[in-house]
């Protein structure tokens, strides 16, 4: 669940939100408990509600809070009004318009999801809606030309590769390999790791993806000995058993892997661990 960034993205919007407020502010100053009424766009149903479901409820905890107190938006009464993306673009941009249409909601907490976020904030654009993520990555939505109202208290994917690059000078990896999962997020990230690796003369002896299966991936990083690999998915688990299977005979405590998923990043020099809690 995300209640930490949940919890600090409601602070953020609030004090972003004083501008619209102020406006308003000025047409009506009886606004004593006025509702002010903030929109969340999160999967809390489908595949991704194992983790969605709880930003509802860390916002509405926040907003619980912020409500007791009187040195914040004194004049008004925040109100939630949340809707199910259950992480599908296609639903996202009819929960956006949705927002649009009925004119109620003033700002957006989230997409949580970069796919839909690209989609929402892209339309957002046009009609001036705030949006706040939690949670999505893509590196995209940097860009300010596209998604000039879109803000996130993450960052994007590929912030990641200084990180990347830092590590491999420490500890003097030349050659290196980069493998992600063909999705859009990742795909980004890993060739803008590789842009880094070439202009900070590391050389990348291999560069591969994979869709479900990383199986045949793995083969390939064992078959040419690579050392060193950067991973980009969201298949963790699946894909750390193969590489357990496929290089415990190779003596897998020579492979370091740096691996991205979310706000987890593992750096191990030993796979053997992961056995303990899957079944690999």
């Amino acid at each position: 669940m995300e209640f930490a960034s949940s919890r600090w993205i409601v602070t953020f919007t609030c004090l972003a939100a004083q501008g619209v407020i102020h406006a308003v502010s000025l047409k009506n100053s009886t606004t004593q408990g006025r509702p002010l009424y903030i929109g969340s766009m999160a999967p809390m149903t489908g595949r991704r509600a194992w983790w969605g479901a709880g930003i509802p409820l860390a916002i509405e905890m926040a907003f619980e809070d912020i409500n007791k107190r009187s040195d914040i938006l004194k004049e008004y009464k925040l109100s939630l009004v949340q809707r199910d993306t259950e992480g599908n673009t296609g639903l996202g941009n009819k929960v956006f318009y949705d927002f649009l249409m009925e004119k109620q909601v003033r700002l957006i907490l989230g997409p949580s999801r970069s796919n839909v976020a690209e989609s929402a904030g892209a339309t957002g654009k046009y009609y001036n809606m705030v949006q706040v993520s939690p949670s999505a990555g893509s590196g995209e939505l940097s860009r300010k030309d596209i998604f000039p109202h879109f803000f996130r208290t993450v960052p994007a994917l590929s912030a990641t590769n200084r990180t990347f690059i830092t590590i491999a000078k420490r500890f003097h990896w030349n050659r290196i390999a980069i493998l992600y999962q063909s999705r859009e997020l990742f795909a980004s990230a890993a060739t803008s790791l590789r842009e880094e690796c070439h202009k900070n003369n590391i050389e990348v002896i291999s560069y591969g993806s994979f869709l479900l299966d990383p199986k045949s991936q793995i083969q390939h990083l064992k078959d040419i000995d690579v050392r060193i690999i950067f991973g980009f998915f969201s298949l963790s688990t699946i894909t750390m058993c193969e590489v357990t299977k496929s290089l415990q005979s190779s003596g897998a405590i020579s492979y370091p892997w740096y691996i991205i998923k979310r706000n987890l990043v593992w750096l191990k020099d030993s796979l053997f661990q992961i056995t303990s809690w899957c079944l690999c």
